[in-house]
């Protein structure tokens, strides 16, 4: 199954529902190719049987359009090379309307930054504590950049995920440039959540 308009990542996760195993194996879906979901592993379906496909954590496009949601469905046969037993391509009439957020951009409140000592004379090293709330849902796989004060320097710089500490799961947390904290979601955050960030 391809979606032109749609893409995966390391987040995404796809089921397939209506479909018994084959032989000693379980249905295998994979969402590894950027917009392509290939199931594997069943056995035979009849023509009348609905299978339902779904998948979580995808991402759609940048902008109001219309677009399909399939762009194309295969099936192929368990032979060596996949033999083609029928294709079904996009049609214009399955089309669905994408609309880009009519609100504002997601904005953060009521944020504290501390440097821990907060000793003004102290030239070593500090640790830093931030902890900010958001006003939109941010589902897993979130990139949440971070712009710290231009009078403030980092000692540390590329990937520090033994050096970060949050309450919030999280798969990666990297200094990307000056002054800029990249932070990527492990887990949703809801709407007016809060957002702690411990850097030592």
């Amino acid at each position: 199954m391809k979606a032109s308009e749609w893409s995966v990542t390391s987040q995404s996760v796809c089921t397939a529902s209506q479909l018994s195993a084959f032989s000693a194996s379980a249905p295998v879906v994979i969402a590894a190719v950027t917009n392509v979901v290939t199931i594997t592993s069943f056995s035979e379906v009849n023509s009348s049987v609905q299978i339902d496909i779904t998948c979580t954590y995808v991402l759609g496009t940048n902008s109001s359009s219309t677009t399909e949601l399939v762009s194309s469905l295969i099936t192929y046969d368990s032979t060596t090379n996949g033999s083609e037993i029928n294709k079904w391509t996009h049609d214009s009439t399955v089309n669905v309307a994408i609309s880009a957020n009519a609100g504002s951009v997601g904005i953060s409140s009521e944020w504290t930054f501390d440097l821990i000592p907060d000793n003004a004379s102290v030239a070593a090293a500090v640790d830093g504590h931030m902890k900010f709330k958001v006003n939109q849902n941010l589902p897993m796989g979130t990139v949440l950049e971070i712009t710290y004060p231009e009078n403030i320097t980092s000692a540390l710089s590329g990937a520090i995920h033994n050096e970060c500490w949050s309450k919030i799961a999280y798969t990666s947390c990297t200094i990307t440039g000056a002054g800029k904290l990249q932070l990527v979601l492990n887990e949703d955050v809801s709407s007016l959540n809060v957002i702690e960030l411990y850097v030592t």
